[in-house]
């Protein structure tokens, strides 16, 4: 079917369009179905540690001759260093991609009104 430039189309080319649009979604999710089944096939099988029963607890005897556990340093923080640096400057993620984007059209050269626009959406 020809798309047309005007907004006059008929109910049959309406039609068509739907049916066309349908047929469209349903083959882009069989084939992000088969993709997930391709990728859970690939993934390794899970570790026997899981079967193993968990290890016997040590008699008094053992407890006492054994020497205190040293101390344990902390884990390092959860996330990565550039969300530590920006949450420290006061900048979320979002703002954040959205500056990179700003960034990357402006030595681009890009449309003035797109980089309006999106310091717009900074604010």
């Amino acid at each position: 079917m020809k798309w047309q430039s005007s907004n006059h189309y008929s109910r049959e080319d309406l039609s068509a369009m739907q049916k066309d649009a349908m047929e469209r979604v349903r083959e882009m999710q069989r084939r992000a179905d088969e993709n997930l089944r391709r990728s859970n096939a690939a993934l390794p099988p899970q570790s026997q540690q899981e079967d193993l029963p968990p290890p016997q607890p040590e008699t008094p005897a053992a407890q006492a001759a054994a020497p205190p556990p040293a101390p344990v340093a902390p884990p390092p923080p959860s996330g990565n260093r550039l969300s530590q640096i920006l949450s420290v400057v006061g900048v979320d993620q979002d703002r954040a991609i959205i500056l990179g984007l700003l960034l990357i059209l402006y030595n681009d050269r890009a449309d003035p009104l797109l980089l309006l626009a999106l310091l717009y959406l900074l604010l």
